[in-house]
């Protein structure tokens, strides 16, 4: 499948700067019209107990500013689609965020 660099597409991947972005948009293109993101807290940390390269907070903030596009670009390219930002604490804002308990118990009910 084809790349883009920054943005959203129904014919090609936007990799905006980060495997997660790409991801949400492949999950758009293959028919979901709901998409929860998980771990997206962009706080520059790691979760390997010991990684060998600490990411830099630039690296974060470049991730941000092309998911301020994605947001932007949703509602033209994917006008039904929606994004939640699943987290109790995230620098990422654009997205409507849903707090872990809501989210999980949210799937309870509905697996009733």
């Amino acid at each position: 499948m084809q790349r883009e660099r920054v943005g959203l597409s129904k014919t090609a991947l936007g990799w905006n700067a980060n495997t997660g972005a790409s991801a949400l948009n492949l999950a758009l293109i293959l028919g979901a019209s709901t998409v929860y993101l998980l771990g997206f807290d962009m706080f520059g940390g790691n979760w390997h107990p010991n990684p060998l390269d600490k990411p830099k907070q630039t690296i974060y903030d470049r991730m941000m500013k092309n998911f301020k596009i994605v947001a932007q670009q949703l509602p033209k390219v994917f006008p039904d689609c929606k994004v939640f930002n699943v987290t109790n604490d995230s620098k990422l804002e654009i997205f409507p965020k849903i707090g872990f308990n809501e989210f999980w118990s949210n799937r309870n009910e509905s697996i009733k």
